[in-house]
């Protein structure tokens, strides 16, 4: 199955089994929507990063930091929360076309297309892409425009990378947040994830204990 049709399939499978759930046993309301759709999530970012992995000729997700409370000001000098990009390849790679995708915790979908205002992430590099408090919202300084404009879930996610294709370059299934906490590979471009206390946008998390 192509990651497209895979990726389509999912969203009919996760009303499908709510459905069927809501009816077997009993589960109503908003708690067991939640809980069905991080399940099926979960279940598909393995299968994605298993199939995929992290390509060493790729971009990939590798630091997601959703409650921001007070510790990094994003470009539009509010606390954000952010996501980190890592380039594991010896070329410089731009982040122009490339489109970031956020379902939540109820299985809604939010995308948005990265531009040349995003720039480029170095050869081992790093860039980090804020969210929320775009330009759109209201006046926010003349950086606002590249805020990513929507919101990351507190209750927990899936995030996708797509090139400008639309093929899903890479995929993080991250949990409910904690505050002042960022959930990242053990080391960069890593398979493992993990909580941090020490999150490190725009740095390496080798040395951040998890």
């Amino acid at each position: 199955m192509s990651f497209l049709s895979l990726r389509e399939d999912r969203y009919i499978v996760m009303e499908r089994l709510y459905d069927r759930q809501s009816a077997d046993v009993g589960l109503r309301g908003f708690g067991a929507r939640r809980w069905v759709v991080l399940y099926l999530t979960a279940f598909f970012v393995m299968t994605v990063q298993a199939t995929i992995g992290v390509q060493a000729q790729s971009l990939c997700i590798n630091e997601i930091m959703v409650a921001n409370v007070d510790l990094f000001v994003d470009p539009s000098y509010n606390y954000g929360g952010w996501v980190e990009v890592y380039n594991p390849t010896s070329d410089v790679l731009s982040l122009n076309n490339y489109f970031l995708r956020h379902t939540d915790a109820e299985g809604k979908v939010k995308q948005s297309k990265l531009t040349t205002g995003h720039g480029t992430v170095a050869p081992l590099g790093y860039a980090v892409l804020w969210f929320d408090h775009n330009s759109s919202d209201g006046y926010y300084g003349s950086y606002a425009g590249t805020q990513i404009p929507f919101k990351l879930d507190a209750d927990g996610g899936l995030l996708e990378l797509l090139d400008s294709k639309g093929h899903v370059v890479d995929a993080v299934c991250y949990p409910k947040c904690i505050s002042r906490c960022s959930w990242m590979r053990q080391t960069d471009g890593d398979a493992t994830f993990g909580w941090t206390s020490r999150a490190t946008p725009g740095a390496s998390n080798n040395a951040s204990p998890i």
